[in-house]
């Protein structure tokens, strides 16, 4: 004989009683008077029902893998179209732009100064300070 895992839920009801039910079979459970009374019977209802039942695997085919990611629905609708290779050709030309600015610069410090020049900024900084050494002082 093959052993085989089960999952058993075991909850305690108000009068104090252990109820012990198998998780794969929701309608296979048992009531004793401690946790693991009500498990040892339900293990044997289990292994009796076993004896006159099979389990067998079964696969079923899903259509979710075998769907389409919307915006794949959409892909290539354009490449019929005149324009579409100079579409193509602007939109290389403007990450060739970005890439060329980005180098020797990370985004991180580009980010860092944008509002240095703002002339808000400073009194903003200045707050944010005040506020910060009040917590700090609280």
């Amino acid at each position: 004989m093959m052993a085989s895992n089960w999952n058993v839920l075991v909850e305690t009801t108000e009068d104090g009683k252990a109820i012990a039910t198998i998780l794969e079979l929701p309608t296979l459970s048992a009531i004793a008077d401690t946790q693991q009374d009500a498990i040892d019977l339900a293990q044997q209802l289990l292994a009796e029902r076993l004896t006159h039942a099979k389990i067998v695997p079964i696969q079923i085919e899903s259509s979710e893998g075998k769907s389409v990611h919307p915006a794949l629905k959409s892909a290539g609708i354009f490449k019929a179209a005149p324009q579409f290779e100079e579409v193509q050709r602007h939109i290389q030309e403007y990450r060739d732009e970005l890439d060329a600015l980005d180098e020797g610069e990370s985004p991180i410090a580009k980010f860092a100064g944008i509002f240095k020049d703002d002339p808000d900024f400073a009194e903003i900084v200045n707050q944010m300070r005040a506020e910060r050494e009040q917590l700090d002082e609280e």
